[in-house]
């Protein structure tokens, strides 16, 4: 029983508060802004022209040697890095033929070394002892010749003994100055010549090493750049000729934009002044710089292409897309002109916040605006719907996407009204609203 009466109030608690009306939510109050009045300048007069984004970088890598493709680890789209691998063709020959040079290049490596370091003491030796040797053998000729010849003055020798002697005293003596050259030359070492000439040998042999390795080194075809690969042109598989495309790549961390501005704008162009680029794809525009300003224009058309460098630290813009560019296009002119802090860009679209006040309050409507050329602090707006001495918004404008309620401030006062809290409406017993009266004041 008692259960069960705990269950019928505890429903009927809940239904009360279910039939409740919930409380009312606290009201907001009116954001604080710092304002600054539409003035006239002197600013350059600007035109809007139309282009396509284009890469700051297209390259079609190629290969430098002929083989089969026998690897390819990226595809269409793919990011790669500066010398991230994109093709790898066989490279069974290409390692033989540095192998088979390298064996020729360690042999005449180790002949040059053999020549540069002498005679061996064993074959000067050997020299030596066969010199000596011939040296003997030509002394004994020497007595024996003087002994025939003796003997043929006393005619117990005949004129062949002596003939023959003399042959082999004269041979005798040709072995000897044999031997003495061998030695003399075995003591001197390898000639200048021959050494130099193993030299160039190697050094020769060398270079051919050097090719081959290089051409295995080819063999892997990497990106020259970081980027993207938009097309490849070979597939595993298939012969790679020497120069043949492998693959084509786009740089993307910057971006070009090319228009073609009018002959009578042109000379306001100087490379290094800044350009406006808004790209309708995305909503967002963005800051580039003029860098190519092209002295050669189109007769018929009469106009001059003109490159202007966006960066593309998001990368967000591909080549391709449309863009409209604002550039300077003629000289100084009075221009309705805002402080840069007073411009909010949404969605692509400039908007400025303008300051209305009544007896109800203060309110801050955004309008869409078009802007031109800027110098320092102050940007150009060429829409039309702002007019000298208008009160816009300078800070606190972020906020501000719809017409909203806002309370001017003092900039002193801004650091320290920020943290303070926000005022209320007039409260029920009729007490007055300070940040109404903070409006109107």
């Amino acid at each position: 029983m008692t259960s069960h009466r705990i269950l019928v109030k505890t429903s009927i608690m809940l239904a009360v508060l279910l039939a409740a009306p919930p409380p009312a939510p606290a009201q907001p109050g009116p954001t604080r802004v710092l304002t600054a009045r539409v003035e006239q300048r002197e600013l350059p007069s600007t035109v809007t022209l139309v282009g396509k984004v284009q890469p700051l970088r297209r390259s079609t890598v190629g290969s430098e040697v002929e083989g089969i493709v026998a690897h390819m680890p990226v595809r269409q789209g793919d990011r790669v890095e500066a010398g991230q691998l994109l093709c790898k063709l066989d490279d069974k020959t290409a390692t033989s033929r540095l192998a088979e040079a390298q064996g020729r290049l360690d042999a005449l490596r180790a002949a040059l070394a053999e020549l540069e370091a002498g005679t061996r003491a064993e074959d000067l030796a050997r020299a030596k002892a066969l010199y000596e040797n011939e040296q003997a053998k030509f002394q004994r000729w020497i007595s024996e010749r003087q002994r025939v010849k003796a003997l043929y003055g006393d005619s117990e020798a005949n004129q062949k003994e002596v003939y023959d002697t003399e042959s082999g005293y004269l041979a005798a003596e040709q072995m000897m100055l044999a031997a003495k050259a061998s030695y003399d030359a075995a003591a001197a070492g390898p000639r200048r010549e021959v050494i130099d000439r193993a030299q160039f040998e190697l050094a020769e042999q060398q270079a051919v090493v050097n090719r081959y390795a290089h051409d295995l080194a080819a063999t892997e075809i990497r990106a020259p750049f970081a980027g993207h690969v938009v097309q490849l042109h070979t597939e595993v598989g298939q012969w790679m000729a020497q120069g043949g495309a492998v693959a084509e790549m786009i740089d993307l961390a910057s971006v070009l934009v090319r228009v073609d501005v009018f002959e009578r704008s042109i000379a306001y162009c100087q490379v290094g002044d800044s350009a406006r680029v808004k790209i309708d794809a995305l909503d967002r525009t963005f800051d580039g710089t003029i860098t190519h300003v092209i002295r050669q224009g189109d007769p018929q058309a009469h106009t001059f292409p003109v490159e202007i460098e966006v960066i593309n630290e998001s990368q967000l813009l591909a080549a391709g897309m449309f863009a409209r560019v604002t550039i300077v296009g003629g000289p100084e002119a009075q221009a309705i002109a805002v402080p840069k802090d007073a411009v909010v860009q949404r969605r692509g679209v400039d908007y400025v916040c303008m300051v209305q006040s009544n007896e109800k309050g203060t309110m801050a409507i955004p309008m869409p605006v078009t802007l031109g050329r800027d110098i320092d602090d102050w940007v150009a707006v060429t829409s039309g719907n702002l007019a000298p001495g208008m009160e816009i918004v300078i800070s606190g404008n972020e906020s501000i996407s719809y017409p909203k309620s806002v309370l001017i401030v003092d900039p002193s006062e801004l650091a320290t009204l920020s943290s303070a809290p926000l005022p209320h409406p007039p409260s029920a017993d009729g007490s007055e609203d300070e940040s109404t009266h903070g409006a109107g004041s």
